[in-house]
């Protein structure tokens, strides 16, 4: 480039080193998608494709390459609360786990609560679920797991075509040129380039963190004397609504037991205000009923 180059033509130059890089990114990215059992995951190298004398071995190193992120839903019944918040740290601790996030609610008048958001490594991903179901009674329990290999080949290859593409626009950005326009022009490119490049990378490290470690998502609920659902005929029917009205009464019976020891003072004080003014008013109409026959 001399420095009487026109700007257009330094931005045309520009466009076209874009669009080689877009196009050998799509096909790279094409590629990847039609034979994405052909990379290793973690470092991009071509797996083999053909059956050799351990096929079976072959088979599960293509399965054990693949980045898949598994995740787990609990929903647990517990007759008392007291221990389970220790009971939960224990467990996360013994699979080399942490709680991402803990939210207990001891306020509940059908019985305390709590949820948890903890992070496993993968590896300890079984043996926590079984240990975690162990705390009470497992009421529900679903798991999932989401193969993600496509999206995270595919971004390793955008990144490497990028990052080929921050290249050429700095060798355009190093060649002598007094004109400032083009500068401006290399470096605003540039910027938009590694911009990209940053968010991709940030996807990437998100997709790591998400397969390294799995999510457990933990709900735990106190209910005293708690029966497993049956099928729901009609004697199933009776006897769960005979519980309920039992239970329900009981409660009312305790609400209105804990209101009455909670306003025993204001009671006291109105019942005795209500005597004192029911004997006055006697008093005067008595005193005018006197008066009456009196006269």
């Amino acid at each position: 480039m001399t420095p009487n180059q026109p700007i257009p033509a330094l931005v045309l130059l520009i466009l076209l080193c874009c669009g080689c890089a877009g196009s050998n990114e799509y096909a790279e990215a094409t590629a990847s998608k039609s034979q994405k059992a052909q990379y290793d995951a973690s470092g991009g190298r071509p797996l083999r494709m053909r059956a050799n004398a351990e096929g079976e071995d072959s088979d599960e190193q293509n399965i054990s390459n693949r980045k898949i992120i598994f995740s787990a839903d609990l929903s647990i019944v517990v007759d008392n609360f007291d221990p389970v918040e220790a009971e939960i740290e224990r467990i996360v601790q013994q699979a080399d786990g942490f709680i991402a996030d803990a939210k207990v609610d001891t306020k509940n008048r059908q019985g305390r609560r709590g949820n948890w958001t903890v992070r496993i490594p993968v590896s300890n991903f079984d043996a926590f679920l079984n240990k975690a179901g162990s705390i009470g009674i497992l009421v529900s329990r679903a798991r999932k797991a989401e193969d993600v290999t496509e999206e995270y080949v595919d971004i390793e290859a955008r990144i490497a075509n990028k990052k080929k593409l921050e290249a050429r626009i700095i060798e355009l950005l190093e060649r002598p040129d007094d004109k400032i326009q083009h500068v401006i022009e290399v470096e605003r490119e540039l910027g938009r380039v590694r911009e990209e490049i940053e968010r991709m990378e940030g996807r990437i490290r998100f997709l790591k963190d998400r397969v390294e470690l799995t999510t457990v998502r933990i709900s735990v609920k106190e209910v005293q004397e708690y029966v497993p659902p049956e099928n729901p005929g009609f004697s199933n029917r009776i006897a769960r609504a005979w519980n309920g009205s039992l239970v329900n009464t009981k409660r009312a019976a305790e609400d209105a037991a804990v209101w009455l020891v909670g306003n025993l003072f204001a009671i006291i004080f109105w019942l005795t205000i209500a005597l004192i003014v029911a004997w006055l008013v006697r008093r005067v109409l008595k005193s005018n009923r006197i008066a009456i026959s009196s006269d």
